[in-house]
């Protein structure tokens, strides 16, 4: 697990990076503090874009970053909340009105 790092008021973990399996393959997720509560670089297949996080909390196992994704309206059919705990029980969470699907590093 990565340690803490202050680029902002507000407590950021150190970069990272991971990669999912999802409804459509793999993608990875490269989170990378900024002014304000990071933002994760991804990729999926050739589709690369930004999601700005918007909450991040440090957790007893880990941390918890939030937002909403940004340009998977083609891919996924619309565009999600999404939660990234990383840590001990690293996964991914998405939802519009409630928990939608949960996505998890291949095994």
């Amino acid at each position: 697990m990565t340690g803490p790092t202050r680029i902002s008021s507000v407590e950021q973990p150190e970069p990272f990076q991971v990669t999912f399996e999802g409804p459509t393959g793999p993608y990875r997720l490269s989170f990378q503090p900024d002014h304000d509560e990071g933002r994760f670089d991804v990729v999926i297949g050739d589709l690369a874009v930004v999601w700005k996080v918007e909450v991040c909390e440090r957790t007893t196992t880990g941390w918890s970053l939030g937002g909403m994704t940004h340009g998977m309206k083609g891919l996924w059919g619309d565009d999600y909340w999404f939660e990234v705990l990383f840590g001990e029980d690293t996964r991914a969470e998405f939802g519009l009105r409630g928990l939608t699907r949960t996505d998890f590093p291949p095994a």
